[in-house]
């Protein structure tokens, strides 16, 4: 198994040759986790960040970049699929993904839901310290998980998403 990549790794894509450092991981409701990649300047040009499944990338160099030490995973109350609220906005949902980035900044990204015509909407990012816990996701979502390996057009049939009606 290969090794696992931290943030502050400098790292390299095995498909693309894509060459930068791990500034942020995002893990996702289904099981998967993602990297997001921050080549170097190019010609006074800062290139966009990448986000490619975890498993596309080789480590070059370990902690080539320090990590601010605030960047803890444990440490966030709202974890992945939990029931949140933010006291901001109002906007209460399902947490369906987490960003850890290297500056120790943690963002979520919430589900709300269905609108009253049926039309699913945006999901909504919120900084995760901000949110309150409003409870643990319900028993039948817990099977949507699933292993990593790519894109799938699928959804199990028997994930909570294909009982809501669109």
């Amino acid at each position: 198994m290969a090794e696992k990549i931290e943030l502050g790794d400098e790292i390299k894509c095995k498909l693309t040759g894509l060459q930068g450092i791990a500034i942020c991981r995002k893990k996702l409701l289904f099981g998967m986790d993602q990297i997001g990649v921050q080549p170097p300047v190019k010609d006074g040009n800062s290139p966009d960040i990448t986000l490619m499944d975890e498993y596309h990338f080789e480590i070059l160099t370990k902690q080539k970049v320090p990590v601010n030490p605030e960047t803890d995973e444990d440490q966030i109350e709202i974890q992945i699929g939990d029931k949140a609220k933010d006291p901001i906005t109002g906007a209460e949902g399902t947490i369906i993904s987490m960003i850890y980035w290297i500056s120790g900044c943690t963002l979520t990204d919430m589900d709300i839901g269905f609108d009253k015509n049926g039309k699913m909407q945006d999901q909504l990012r919120f900084s995760a310290p901000r949110l309150k816990f409003v409870g643990k996701r319900k028993k039948e979502e817990e099977h949507c998980k699933r292993k990593a390996g790519g894109p799938s057009v699928r959804i199990p049939q028997n994930c909570i998403a294909t009982k809501r009606k669109v």
